[in-house]
């Protein structure tokens, strides 16, 4: 169930028209309404459509419930589990029996609000319609006027009982109202996003009287009028939503973006449109739903001037905007596409058979043929690539709504308005990037293939080592995750397809490229970049904990900094450091001293100080190691883990609740200042503290509308793009080299003062910086009881620092500019807190 600021248009007109019926009923019943009429008003909506005779079963109890509900001296327990249905008919009753009544009531301005939205969509939506009903032979709209008379004659009854202040112009303000419908469906034209029909505000109803436990809601309304007002609303609805996915794409290629935040948003969009959509549905039923598009498609027509003739072709070139409005394209190619599908072939064709595709042409400047065209070539070769993908291909890597749509349509025989929608989308994202439709596929591959290489270093790089820790079971984990890199690569689709023409007898086009799937959608290629960017980024950190590479090097390069060793920066820690926080490198302040380097590091391990401590020991065997093992680095990016079920793991749609969507605004890390229109976008990270301070309560994300969601979605998942993305593996493998070199320079005056015992196994390495800092901090021993300070193992590693630095400070941020196109701005600080220098690296 979709929570309030999530529902479609018709929801939200839906819970007015219920608030109205609520207090409407509430009220009269408190002021004396007779129990029994106001029963009455509920059997006869019950009865519509329900078996006659004495109920039985659950029907029996539910009508003892309604008798209940409806008793006055009824408990608030019984009435609370109840929904009471109040029938359209009782509407005026109702209110003339609140406006007789003594002391007189004073009806709530919102009310008088309320029920002129109402109104006001009602009367809006299917205007055109209206206007042009008789030309196109629809039947009488009575039984739509009805409903809109009677909300009338209930708002002049109650008018006089507005507050005294209140002008008429007051009492008729609507706030929170669409205004925009009238012209939307006249016009028929693309809704833009900025233009939201919703707020960010709760919208503000009337609600029942405080003790009044029963849940009332209005009698459904199923006319062929309420069905075109309920699509009307919905058209409205997707039309936004299809807006923010072009925005989110001209965003993308104006370089705002990277393809897996956009892509993610995108399938998210998409996954909004399909719940908006199932909760208008039942509001169809009886009704065709393309019967529906047909009249608004007809109507638009002839507002724009075209003949009844033309109103009627569907197909027609010379009206292809106006069936572009109402996704009717889409709807009729795919139908075509579905009607000659056969179980036992695949949907497979000769390259050019539909056309060729052009993306360089100016497509604003085309005629409606010419952009049928496009559409017809380009769903086509997509249509071909899913039917295949769903039949062929067990366990795709990802899926996104337009390949889930597929399925569905082979698997039931019909045509669900969702699927019509992400065909839609796929077709919007191609005409908004045109000749740059496969730079999120060249994308994909380029950081794939990075990845995989890092992989495969990797597993070199540990080759036959033996740790506990990280045990060979894990290496095979991401061995596997290697090979599915190289099957994606390889195209398991093309073999498929290869296989397929020959057994049919006809060689394989020359021109047919791989992974044709991943090149036509920019969606599937951005899902698939995360998919693996995902995986990488948690064996990174996995590996980091496993190891302690990164935090305890990061605690060496701090001492360095500290005392003033090191000549220059580490780029790449400082931005490591930076994006997971202090707490995950440090309990507390990071040390100013080398009593503070020796408790920081013996925190950090889990371990307490008087390991080292222990004067007498110095000389004997020590185990280092702790039953409560190390602290871990905890994960950062929330908002991107949370689609790790839905993209990595196959997990299903997201059903969004208030509590997601809550999450989805207040977990980022991020905040955002300015904007993507103006040019003047920056996403700031927040401060570490405040990023580990635990939310207690909720953020204004609930109070979202869609289209803003879906922005504040993208731009968190762009700011988190550099967490995600970052390759920790190869930050892992320079940490663990540089702790070699420190303890193979540092060995001669290690052994010297702790004996050959300090390290008897390679994944104990982390442990060497401890005892650097042991020897730093100074001990005294057995026979001199004097503190004995020694700075040259610090000095000495620090060279080892300096030789790294000088040629690889910010090679991996180097790295992830070339090959992730990810910049990343660092800004470092002096040691008052001043900005001291920036270096252009500056995050899209």
């Amino acid at each position: 169930m979709l929570p309030p600021q999530l529902k479609s248009a018709y929801g939200q007109y839906k819970q007015d028209t219920d608030s109205v019926a609520s207090w409407l009923a509430s009220t009269a019943k408190a002021r004396g309404y007779p129990a029994d009429l106001l029963s009455s008003a509920a059997a006869s909506q019950s009865s519509q459509g329900q078996p006659k005779g004495r109920p039985k079963g659950k029907a029996r109890k539910a009508a003892r419930q309604m008798k209940t509900a409806t008793d006055p001296n009824a408990s608030s327990s019984a009435a609370s589990s109840f929904k009471y249905t109040v029938a359209i008919k009782d509407f005026v009753p109702l209110a003339e029996w609140i406006a007789s009544r003594q002391p007189a009531v004073v009806v709530p301005i919102i009310f008088d609000a309320t029920i002129g939205r109402v109104i006001n969509i009602r009367s809006a939506v299917s205007k055109q319609i209206t206007k042009q009903s008789k030309k196109l032979d629809i039947a009488s709209e009575q039984g739509h006027s009805y409903f809109i008379g009677i909300l009338e004659r209930v708002r002049e009854i109650l008018k006089p009982h507005l507050p005294a202040a209140s002008t008429p112009k007051d009492a008729t303000v609507k706030p929170n109202a669409p205004d925009d419908l009238p012209s939307r469906f006249s016009g028929l034209t693309v809704y833009e996003p900025a233009e939201d029909g919703f707020t960010d505000l709760p919208i503000e109803r009337p609600r029942a009287e405080p003790d009044d436990n029963v849940v009332y809601e209005a009698e459904t309304q199923t006319s062929v009028w309420d069905a075109l007002d309920a699509y009307g609303m919905m058209i409205n609805d997707l039309n936004k939503i299809r807006a923010r996915i072009r925005w989110i794409w001209s965003s993308y290629k104006d370089g705002h973006f990277d393809a897996s935040a956009a892509a993610i948003g995108t399938n998210t969009a998409i996954d909004l449109a399909r719940n908006l959509i199932a909760e208008v549905s039942p509001v169809f039923k009886g009704h065709s739903i393309w019967d529906l598009a047909e009249l608004f498609y007809a109507s638009g027509c002839l507002h724009k001037g075209f003949t009844v003739a033309q109103a009627r072709d569907q197909v027609s070139y010379t009206t292809y905007e106006v069936a572009d409005d109402l996704f009717m394209t889409v709807y009729n190619l795919l139908r075509s596409l579905a009607d000659v599908l056969d179980p036992l072939h695949l949907p497979l064709f000769k390259d050019g058979m539909f056309g060729t595709y052009d993306p360089i042409r100016n497509r604003s400047k085309m005629k409606g043929n010419q952009k049928f065209v496009e559409d017809q070539i380009l769903l086509c070769e997509i249509f071909s690539e899913l039917v295949t993908v769903n039949r062929m291909v067990a366990g795709y890597p990802v899926q996104d709504e337009f390949m889930r749509g597929i399925a569905e349509m082979e698997k039931t025989g019909t045509i669900p308005f969702s699927l019509v929608f992400a065909g839609q989308a796929f077709l919007d994202i191609h005409h908004e990037l045109r000749s740059v439709a496969t730079h999120p596929f060249e994308e994909m591959m380029r950081q794939v293939d990075f990845m995989g290489k890092t992989i495969d270093e990797h597993l070199e790089f540990h080759k036959g080592l033996q740790f506990e820790n990280w045990p060979e079971s894990n290496n095979r984990i991401l061995q596997a995750v290697r090979e599915a890199m190289k099957l994606v690569e390889k195209d398991p689709l093309y073999e498929i397809k290869a296989k397929y023409f020959a057994r049919a007898g006809i060689p394989m086009p020359s021109t047919t490229p791989r992974n044709r799937i991943l090149r036509s959608s920019p969606v599937l290629s951005g899902l698939m970049l995360f998919h693996f960017r995902a995986q990488l980024y948690q064996f990174g950190i996995d590996v980091s904990n496993a190891f302690g590479s990164a935090v305890y090097t990061w605690q060496l390069y701090h001492a360095m900094q500290t005392e003033k060793f090191l000549l220059r920066h580490w780029t790449d820690m400082d931005v490591v450091y930076t994006m997971l926080g202090e707490p995950n490198f440090h309990v507390g302040d990071a040390g100013k001293n080398t009593g503070e380097y020796f408790k920081k590091f013996s925190l950090q391990m889990g371990v307490s100080a008087a390991v080292f401590a222990n004067p007498g020991r110095r000389r004997q065997k020590i185990n280092p190691e702790s039953r409560a093992g190390p602290r871990r680095i905890k994960e950062a990016a929330p908002i991107s883990r949370m689609f790790v079920s839905r993209y990595v793991e196959g997990g299903q749609q997201f059903d969004w609740t208030p509590e997601l969507l809550d999450q989805t605004v207040s977990a980022s890390n991020f905040e955002s200042h300015g904007s993507v229109a103006e040019g003047t976008l920056t996403m700031e990270l927040k401060d570490a503290r405040q990023r580990a301070k635990k939310r207690t309560k909720p953020s204004q994300g609930g109070h979202l509308g869609p289209s803003s969601l879906i922005e504040s979605l993208v731009l968190a998942l762009q700011a988190e793009a550099v967490e995600l993305a970052f390759p920790y593996l190869v930050l892992h493998k320079t940490c663990w080299q540089l702790l070699r070199d420190v303890n193979q320079r540092c060995s001669t005056l290690l052994i010297e003062k702790f004996t050959p015992a300090y390290l008897e196994r390679e994944p104990q390495l982390p442990w060497v910086v401890g005892y650097i800092f042991w020897a730093a901090n100074g001990f005294s021993d057995e026979d001199s009881p004097m503190v004995v300070r020694d700075m040259r193992l610090l000095q000495t590693a620090a060279k080892c620092f300096d030789e790294l630095l000088e040629r690889d400070k910010d090679r991996i941020l180097q790295l992830m500019r070339h090959v992730m196109g990810i910049q990343v701005a660092v800004q470092v600080e002096d040691e008052d807190g001043d900005d001291q220098h920036s270096e252009d690296q500056e995050s899209p």
